[in-house]
């Protein structure tokens, strides 16, 4: 393979052919280690060499010249380099992200998202808006999202409902029914050979609330919320619309028409 050296640009790059109708890499003057790989098709990617910690020389792609700007690409070179200084191994990183990505869902929380995707369509606007809230909110920023299904235990169900419970028993049982049904469906689609919800039940007993509010009630409410600011606004508004506390709290602009007041 001929290897020479150039000053590689954003001209260049797109210029740049394959020498005497054989495989080319153009190494970059400015960091060497970087390189653009011109084939005879004329196809041409960026990479970068560098030795591991055992020695081994290694390279790595950064991906298509024709989809990747030529400062990103040098970006990506650096903070590659830098890895490699800090004893890791990008390529071997990258092959064994790729083989977890065939072999099917990584985390939890990538079944969960999946599970979202593939089933939103036949959900109630407020059962998906309260189950990607419970994905986002106790699944993805925990150890529990980030195991893979297959390494989640009956105990870790357990001990998440658990904690959960400990001060908010039906957002608890929400959280159970969103981790039933995700591995009920795993199991369905053959994503994972079985469920560890089986056999259990939710933390807390629900009774149906009939109790409403009297007039004289909510006028009390309504006159101690006067200084209270954003917290005041948020319960007037559950008043006005009849929202969820939960949707209230949560809700964003992008959910708001004020054209429409709705």
């Amino acid at each position: 393979m001929i290897v020479p050296i150039v000053r590689l640009d954003a001209r260049n790059v797109t210029k740049l052919t394959a020498v005497n109708g054989r495989r080319s890499e153009y190494r970059d003057e400015l960091l060497p280690a970087f390189f653009l790989r011109v084939s005879p098709s004329g196809a041409r990617n960026f990479g970068v060499t560098y030795n591991t910690p055992a020695g081994q020389r290694r390279r790595y792609t950064i991906g298509n010249a024709a989809r990747t700007s030529l400062a990103d690409a040098r970006d990506v070179a650096r903070r590659v380099l830098a890895d490699t200084i800090k004893g890791h191994d990008p390529q071997q990183q990258k092959v064994a992200e790729r083989r977890k990505r065939r072999a099917g869902v990584l985390t939890f929380t990538d079944l969960a998202r999946r599970f979202m995707r593939e089933n939103e369509a036949r959900l109630a606007d407020t059962t998906r808006y309260n189950w990607t809230n419970i994905i986002d909110s106790e699944i993805a920023r925990g150890t529990f999202g980030a195991t893979r299904p297959d390494e989640i235990t009956r105990q870790d169900v357990r001990e998440l409902i658990r904690r959960l419970a400990e001060d908010r028993p039906y957002w608890a049982n929400r959280t159970f029914e969103v981790v039933r049904r995700v591995f009920t469906w795993a199991v369905s689609e053959d994503l994972v050979t079985a469920t560890p919800c089986l056999g259990l039940r939710k933390p807390t007993p629900e009774r149906p609330r009939e109790r409403v509010l009297s007039s004289d009630e909510i006028r009390a409410v309504w006159s101690a919320l006067e200084p209270e600011g954003v917290i005041g606004e948020a319960v007037r508004l559950v008043f006005y619309t009849a929202a969820r506390r939960r949707e209230v709290l949560n809700a964003r602009w992008m959910e708001v028409d004020l054209v429409e007041r709705l």
